[in-house]
């Protein structure tokens, strides 16, 4: 069976949220990523991604799990190659959006005795759609440092 076939299989099986999830990451994920090179990580955050959640936040981690495993998925099927960050962002401005609190993490670590770093968002202070080991592996920056200067 082809990867079109499995893949449109997968996406019927979808509830129309979840397809409309899907939908938007889809278009979100090659412009965050040209925005990025672009207009840098600032200025792309602040355009993408609302401050607070909207309406009334609830913990529902079911639902951002939901919502990571969609983006996620839909990552490889972008035009441009969407690394952890604008996956990260884009989930963030879902979950957000839904009213679902999140925060972006990025880190910085040496997994394999190389300097790496890795965006990710946490719901509730669990890590989305991230090895078990992730959180560990990369010691978290503070962004609110990097998102409040201009």
């Amino acid at each position: 069976m082809g990867r079109i076939s499995r893949s449109w299989r997968a996406f019927q099986s979808l509830s129309w949220p979840e397809r409309r999830a899907l939908v938007r990451t889809l278009a979100l994920l090659p412009l965050t990523v040209a925005s990025l090179r672009v207009l840098g990580f600032r200025r792309t955050q602040a355009l993408l991604v609302p401050d607070e959640p909207s309406g009334n936040p609830r913990a529902d981690l079911l639902a951002a799990q939901a919502l990571a495993r969609i983006v996620h998925g839909a990552a490889p099927w972008s035009p441009l190659p969407a690394n952890c960050l604008p996956r990260a962002l884009i989930l963030l401005r879902l979950l957000r959006r839904e009213g679902l609190p999140a925060e972006l993490r990025l880190g910085v670590g040496k997994p394999g005795g190389e300097f790496s770093a890795h965006a990710w968002v946490e719901h509730s202070g669990v890590p989305l759609a991230e090895p078990e080991n992730s959180a560990r592996t990369f010691a978290p920056l503070d962004v609110t440092s990097l998102s409040n200067h201009t």
